[in-house]
């Protein structure tokens, strides 16, 4: 009877031990998974992937509340938050959001720099007076989002569907990276039959039509391995 007892209570035990370590592991896991970083990862995959814009806000605005410790995710969360501000066109809370940044975040210096260059890409696109958001000026080039139509100096220069969307694509998000996949999955969607070359094609085309010197691109930079960054100089 004392053997089995014995036996019974090590059986318990064991059971036990194994519950906690079992109940550890998982409440370890959900707090990886609820972690800052991980939630900014989430917003930035709907922000640029999924293109749902306000759940990419919440969840910034989440990041921006929980991590206080860790402020280059929180800097991150409310520089995303401008560039979301602004692809709604919602300029006075863009503005609010990268002044956050400048003001909250002053030791994280690189995503202040980088606030910095989007912001004044941005200014510098818009035009002042009009329907906001709806004309975009670069260089010589206008281009109106409303009529569907891009002049270069006096001169209206035809686009392709594929290159209207893929500039379109491009100047809403001046200054940032672009990987050649996050283009293919804006501009060619579901598209079958579609590689790399499409976007490298497409981009050369458009080169042509905005640039002075498609060689030596002022607009739409090449960045090697990854894919292309709009530039507005002012």
């Amino acid at each position: 009877m004392k053997i089995n007892n014995s036996f019974r209570l090590r059986r318990t035990t064991t059971l036990l031990l194994a519950l906690s370590i079992a109940t550890l592991l998982a409440t370890a896991a959900a707090v990886r998974a609820e972690s800052p970083s991980d939630t900014l990862e989430q917003g930035i995959y709907s922000e640029e992937t999924k293109g749902d814009l306000e759940a990419a806000m919440q969840l910034y605005q989440k990041v921006i509340v929980q991590a206080k410790a860790d402020q280059t995710s929180a800097a991150q969360a409310q520089y995303h938050l401008g560039v979301c501000y602004y692809k709604k066109e919602n300029f006075s809370d863009a503005n609010a959001a990268f002044e956050s940044v400048f003001k909250d975040y002053p030791d994280q210096t690189n995503i202040v720099a980088l606030a910095r260059k989007y912001l004044s890409g941005a200014k510098a696109l818009l035009r002042r007076g009009g329907a906001a958001g709806a004309e975009y000026r670069f260089g010589r080039c206008r281009l109106d989002l409303t009529a569907h139509k891009l002049h270069r100096g006096e001169e209206e220069v035809p686009l392709t569907a594929k290159e209207f969307r893929l500039l379109e694509f491009f100047i809403r998000r001046v200054g940032r990276a672009l990987t050649r996949d996050s283009i293919l999955d804006a501009v060619w969607g579901q598209e079958v039959m579609v590689t790399d070359r499409s976007v490298d094609r497409c981009v050369t085309t458009l080169r042509a039509k905005i640039e002075d010197d498609p060689h030596n691109p002022a607009f739409i930079q090449t960045i090697r391995d990854i894919g292309y960054r709009f530039e507005a100089p002012p």
